[in-house]
């Protein structure tokens, strides 16, 4: 398989799973396979050597960014592209079968969309390179079901990949603590982050200790507008992607994202989820979110309603229920490695 990734890996930067999907999956390919990614003319480059000298099986597996790429590359006045787009036309002719996986496009949601001229500009390289992509490719790839949503119609098969696991579970499951710590790790700041409703759980929960995880500077900014109303279960830490693993080995942990499934939200599965799960830890959410299409199917979540029905079982909650979970989780969790996850959409492109 050729792995085509429109950018370098920066492994200093891995904060990501736009970031932390290529390096991984670079990691764990076969050693017939070959691996494209760096600058655009480097790209082209590599493309064309593949083009005469690639023996292996004919697939080709391609990463896109959130933005339309090749107007980013017109940006950047990298404009070798255009070879690259005639390199994937003539792996088609020869009978390649492409698959692509598009990222969130969160700027298509009408949360997304004001109304400037920029916006417009980029829905029409959108377009344009819709229609290209849909002239080369055999399968597309989407994060959840629900992105389906914001793409045009089209008859192409879709697909849903989640993002593979490094399996840590061994590592925290000698944890034999009876006290129960609630994690969330992500943004803070209203409208997109509303934590509102987390603060309000965590003052009816007392009893429990609540560690939220995010940026320095945002935090700084939620202390200097009075946003929140902090109770005194709560921390703040401010840790690296390097460091969160530290989180989940000193404690029994619980990942919980109590905000609503409203507007763009309810169409992501954040990578803090599937990674929260790799350390032993659950989930707590609200239902209606994509990520309910993955943890209801492994059961690896409690998922609720209303607010009241997680403060109700937050009081309720025994060490014995986690480790409970804990055990459901480690039964599959190994599915998830990564190299399942590459040797899973490699079969889905051989069979397109």
């Amino acid at each position: 398989m050729i792995y085509y990734f429109p950018s370098k890996i920066d492994l200093d930067n891995l904060n990501k799973a736009s970031k932390i999907r290529p390096y991984e999956f670079s990691k764990n390919l076969h050693e017939e396979d070959v691996f494209i990614e760096g600058n655009s003319f480097s790209r082209v480059l590599k493309l064309y050597k593949c083009l005469f000298f690639y023996k292996g099986d004919k697939t080709i597996y391609i990463e896109s960014n959130n933005f339309p790429f090749y107007l980013s590359e017109i940006r950047k006045l990298q404009l070798w592209f255009v070879f690259e787009i005639l390199a994937f036309y003539i792996f088609k002719i020869k009978k390649f079968k492409i698959g692509l996986f598009y990222r969130d496009l969160f700027w298509r949601h009408i949360d997304f969309k004001p109304k400037k001229i920029k916006t417009y500009i980029r829905h029409l390289f959108f377009l344009i390179e819709w229609k290209y992509y849909c002239s080369i490719i055999n399968v597309f790839f989407l994060p959840t079901k629900k992105i389906i949503e914001l793409l045009p119609k089209n008859n192409k098969i879709t697909k849903v990949l989640w993002v593979g696991l490094n399996v840590n579970f061994d590592e925290i499951i000698s944890n034999n603590s009876n006290q129960i710590t609630f994690l969330y790790i992500g943004g803070v700041l209203p409208p997109f982050y509303d934590l509102n409703p987390l603060f309000d759980i965590a003052k009816k929960t007392k009893k429990h200790q609540f560690i939220i995880c995010t940026r320095e500077k945002e935090w700084k900014h939620i202390l200097k507008e009075n946003i929140y109303d902090i109770g005194s279960n709560i921390d703040v830490v401010f840790k690296s992607y390097n460091e969160i693993p530290d989180l989940y080995k000193s404690m029994n942990t619980i990942l919980i994202d109590p905000r609503k499934p409203k507007g763009y939200y309810s169409y992501s599965l954040p990578f803090k989820y599937l990674e929260s799960v790799s350390y032993g830890a659950p989930v707590i959410n609200f239902k209606g979110t994509a990520a309910d299409d993955f943890f209801e199917k492994y059961n690896y979540s409690w998922s609720f309603e209303t607010e009241e029905e997680i403060v109700s079982f937050i009081n309720e909650l025994k060490p014995s229920m986690l480790n409970e979970k804990q055990i459901i989780i480690k039964k599959t969790i190994a599915t998830h490695k990564w190299k399942n996850r590459l040797n899973e959409l490699k079969q889905i492109i051989t069979n397109s």
